[in-house]
């Protein structure tokens, strides 16, 4: 905002500025954002190390994958 501040008259600089700082707040607490998804792989993860062996393995070894590809993606 001081660099804005320096250029008063001219508005786009602290428009630029606030619209930098908005984009920001998204992304400074990520643990906010994955939490649902950390959520669902730790129940998927301690349901897995329960059950070794069958269909339930299957599937959580399928919503692990899953859970993994999201958190790559973000």
């Amino acid at each position: 905002e001081s660099v804005a501040d320096l250029y008063h008259d001219d508005d786009h600089a602290r428009r630029t500025q606030l619209a930098t700082r908005e984009a920001l707040k998204t992304v400074l607490h990520p643990s906010q954002l994955y939490a649902p998804i950390i959520d669902t792989h730790r129940n998927a993860l301690s349901r897995y190390t329960e059950a070794t062996e069958g269909s339930m393995a299957r599937r959580c070894e399928t919503i692990l994958n899953t859970t993994m590809a999201e958190m790559e993606m973000w």
